[in-house]
């Protein structure tokens, strides 16, 4: 699927250059997580929790 109109102009950088981000994380096995999918969006993506929580 592509990226059109306002979303493919937020992912473009100074000059024009296409930026990279990570789509998603998949945990699987990983601490408390047996499998997790965790989608990301450009830009800055937070992940909180409690102490011990596996992030």
């Amino acid at each position: 699927m592509g990226i059109e109109g306002k979303q493919a102009a937020e992912l473009l950088g100074r000059g024009g250059v296409r930026r990279t981000y990570i789509r998603e994380v998949i945990l699987e096995n990983f601490m408390s997580h047996e499998y997790s999918r965790i989608p990301l969006k450009p830009g800055m993506n937070l992940i909180t929790g409690p102490n011990g929580a596996g992030k």
